[in-house]
């Protein structure tokens, strides 16, 4: 029984004393009030109080400059931190706005302390505020989804000097496609040494692998168990193996009890565990992952390990393939998260449902395939050729494929009476296609006519490949290969009411080395000093350069000539393109091609030294090899393929040199350019080396027309990258993308073959015209910073939603500096359906007035 509470009043201070009775302790009234008590307690406070928003911020108005701001996540971890702000600044530099980070509450400081303890130079490009964002200041609806991105092109036309984004999160790659290099830039420089686990070198892989489960188990985000890790390992350790001779394997997460128990199980001896903070963690990635698995498909913090880690070489797990419950809300789209050269993994054990689904598209197909059209098949290629032209006809079928009038541009056509590769009588033509003629360019229907001597004719469909990366860009890097008759003394391409006639050549048939490597096209060119390095480096071991040019300085031209004339190069023409009787619909071709048709270059030297040449190279001018461990690199690429038999193609990543440009030929010393070790300590997407038979056409960096498999990613050896020469004035020529260099021995050159080559140079010097040529050569840099500027801030800075090219570049010109051009006589066949063709002749050099890209 509940007593009645008594009240009565101290005299002494005015307080009323409560006089409990024991029995009420013992009353369920009591204690339900208790119980509802605390509920009520528990609402009052639910409000988080690191969420009080401070005051508002104090901004100015009607300044000279636009902002830009944006909601943050920011009670969430640093992987989603980085995510957030790596984005923001893209955009705000794609909108040539000032970022701002307006610390709103006790999340938003310790989001900011977090990050800039990891990643200052990220913060350093924000302008930090105190207090929370203003009302006055207006909020844009952008990126609502998490995970998919959204272009911020549609921001262009907001003209608030204050522009605040409502998004949070904005997870994917595509806001920042061109920033890995600066941000990883933008890391601190390690105080912790690692001591205890693993150091990547020459003879050490190591493979990163990421856990996260806590907190994952809990709110029903995909969480990989035992078997798939110890399966994924597995399959990464096959497909990494041959890369070194001592494999070892860091684990990294949240569950140490769980990565203790895999460390264990591991059939490597060297297995780790980190038990270092997650910034450290990163930073060991930065430096030491070769490769990195991500267990967790949508573990931010594991995105970033991968993100920045040494080798960029990263696998994941596949999310489609798992129950994850970012898929269900809609917001996820796997190709904005992941970037495109990751490597997933389907997790088929984790979804039985997706595995039914996947065993009857298999019988369905077998069905198809095996049943009711048994005779159209009669080999695996018949099977695969049928079954695309299939599927591209169910699509044409459903979704229609009207073709379009639109014009090609035929850079080259050669003709081969016998080829190893292609067979005898071999046509191959590059060329550029409008890529909407039709849904699948390469399905367009081209009909080649070839006469002979005899006046025999036959009329032939060749078989079309595309090189290309950019989606954006109209003109497509095709190569046309067919065979025809022999003795072909006329090509023609018609579309059945319409001729015209192709010119065409034969390819070499000897090469003036046993190893060619063939230089991206130059214009604008007067880094001459990266060219007499180039040269002598690649002659001292058995390498010649085929360069391509579009304009080059006079002086810097005629010494080129010159070393053509010694034996040392090959000069060969780049044209910009020009339709000599284009249409009113016709695009202008500069513009819509991918980087000045780099790959229509790269896949014209590769089909001219097709019969002679016994290894190929595709480097940029800046771009030099050494080898390592041969003396040649004719030793080299023979060992790599004899080792690695069913490679086609080799790649070598680069990695970025400090260099200083000399003003006079004559101080140019190769012990002092290579002989140091000071390099940016990690590898930037590289370049490529075959046998002229593997592969009949390339882009810039690899070629896209066969399996992953057969291309193998060389970690013994790289390319010396020098990109960016300090000037003869010892400025840095480009100051606003400066290069975090230390010393790395490993890099250390044999300083023998140095003093080898640098004899030979000075021999040079003094046996030919060299020294006189070179006396008019410039002193300084002038055009390579201007273009490298207008690279930077058209396409390097920010996602790509337009043609990357150079194309609109301000070339301002100089009275003192003139340029050679290569020039030609342009040609246009007649109007034809679906394809104009254009195409030139006449291929010479012109000295001009001023230099023009």
């Amino acid at each position: 029984m509940l007593e009645i509470i008594k009240l009565s009043s101290k005299t002494d201070n005015g307080f009323l004393v409560v006089k409990y009775s024991k029995k009420a302790f013992k009353s369920p009234i009591f204690w339900m009030i208790m119980v509802y008590s605390v509920f009520l307690l528990r609402a009052i406070h639910e409000d988080d109080p690191l969420e009080i928003p401070y005051p508002p911020a104090q901004v100015n108005y009607k300044t000279s400059r636009k902002f830009i701001s944006s909601n943050y996540a920011a009670s969430s971890r640093l992987g989603n931190h980085l995510f957030e702000l790596a984005s923001v600044l893209s955009i705000a530099r794609e909108l040539q706005r000032v970022p701002i980070f307006f610390i709103e509450d006790c999340y938003h400081e310790k989001m900011w302390e977090d990050t800039n303890a990891l990643i200052p130079g990220l913060m350093n490009q924000f302008l930090v505020i105190n207090g929370s964002v203003p009302r006055s200041i207006r909020r844009t609806t952008f990126h609502a989804k998490c995970c998919t991105f959204e272009n911020p092109s549609v921001l262009e036309n907001v003209q608030d000097e204050y522009l605040h984004l409502k998004g949070t999160h904005y997870q994917s790659w595509k806001y920042f496609s061109q920033m890995r290099n600066e941000l990883i830039g933008f890391l601190k420089m390690p105080t912790n040494h690692f001591f205890y686990l693993p150091v990547s070198s020459q003879s050490t892989f190591v493979t990163c692998v990421h856990v996260r489960r806590g907190d994952f188990l809990r709110v029903g985000f995909h969480v990989a168990d035992e078997k798939f890790i110890r399966s994924a390992m597995n399959f990464v350790a096959r497909q990494e193996g041959a890369r070194r001779k001592h494999m070892t394997t860091v684990y990294f997460g949240d569950d140490f009890q769980f990565m203790d128990y895999l460390r264990n199980g591991t059939t490597s001896s060297d297995a780790y565990v980190s038990q270092n903070s997650p910034s450290d963690d990163l930073l060991y990635s930065k430096s030491n992952c070769d490769v990195v698995f991500i267990s967790a498909a949508h573990s931010t913090f594991g995105w970033w390990m991968g993100y920045l880690s040494k080798g960029n070489r990263v696998y994941y797990t596949d999310i489609q393939y798992t129950k994850d419950y970012i898929l269900e809300t809609g917001e996820f789209k796997s190709d904005d998260y992941y970037p495109p050269h990751w490597i997933p993994l389907k997790y088929a054990g984790s979804d039985n449902l997706t595995e039914w689904k996947l065993l009857l598209t298999i019988l369905s197909l077998f069905l198809i395939f095996f049943i009711i059209l048994p005779s159209l098949i009669g080999s695996d290629d018949r099977f695969i050729n049928w079954y695309l032209s299939f599927r591209h006809k169910i699509t044409v079928l459903i979704l229609g494929d009207s073709a379009s009038n639109t014009d090609a541009y035929i850079i080259n056509t050669y003709y081969y009476p016998s080829s190893k590769s292609l067979g005898n009588n071999a046509v191959a033509m590059v060329l550029l296609l409008d890529r909407n003629t039709m849904r699948d360019i390469t399905r367009h229907q081209m009909t080649l006519i070839a006469t002979n001597a005899d006046n025999q004719s036959v009329a032939v469909v060749p078989k079309l490949v595309k090189e290309q990366l950019n989606e954006a860009c109209r003109f497509v890097n095709i190569v046309a290969t067919t065979n025809v008759l022999p003795r072909m003394t006329k090509l023609e391409i018609s579309d059945g009411e319409h001729k015209v006639e192709i010119p065409f050549k034969l390819p070499r048939n000897t090469s003036p080395s046993r190893v060619i490597i063939c230089i991206s096209p130059q214009f604008i060119a007067e880094q001459w000093q990266l060219f007499i390095t180039h040269s002598h480096v690649a002659r001292r071991f058995g390498g010649h350069l085929h360069i391509y040019v579009t304009s080059m300085l006079d002086s810097f031209f005629e010494l080129v000539q010159e070393y053509e004339r010694l034996g040392y190069v090959t000069l060969d023409f780049w044209i910009r393109m020009k339709f000599q009787n284009g249409s009113d619909t016709s695009l202008e071709p500069n513009s819509n091609s991918e980087l000045r048709n780099q790959a229509g270059a790269q896949t014209d030297c590769l089909l001219q030294y097709k019969e002679a040449a016994e290894f190929i190279t595709f480097f940029d001018i800046d771009d030099i090899l050494f080898p390592r461990g041969y003396d040649a690199y004719f030793d080299e690429f023979t060992a790599l393929h004899a080792q690695n038999p069913g490679i086609l193609t080799f790649h070598y990543s680069k990695r970025e040199m400090m260099v200083y440009n000399k003003a006079d030929i004559h101080d140019i010393n190769f012990l002092e350019i290579f002989g140091h070790t000071w390099f940016v300590n990690e590898e930037d997407y590289g370049k490529v080396m075959t046998k002229p038979t593997n592969i009949n056409s390339m882009w810039i960096h690899e070629s896209f027309n066969f399996s992953y498999k057969k291309k193998f990613f060389m970690d013994s050896n790289y390319l010396i990258h020098m990109q960016k020469p300090i000037d003869t004035n010892g400025k840095d020529t480009i100051p606003y993308k400066m290069s975090k260099f230390e010393i790395m021995p490993e890099m250390q050159l044999n300083s023998s073959v140095l003093l080898e080559i640098q004899e030979e140079f000075v021999s040079l010097l003094n046996f030919t015209n060299i020294s006189t040529i070179a006396e008019k050569l410039p002193k300084q840099s002038y055009y390579f910073p201007i273009i490298y500027r207008c690279y930077y801030e058209k396409f390097y800075k920010k996602f790509q939603k337009q043609c990357p090219n150079g194309e609109g570049c301000i070339i301002p010109q100089r009275s003192d500096m003139n340029c050679v051009h290569s020039e030609v006589d342009y040609k246009s066949g007649p109007q034809m359906t679906p394809i104009t063709y254009h195409f030139h002749e006449n291929p010479r050099w012109v000295k001009t007035i001023g230099c023009h890209a």
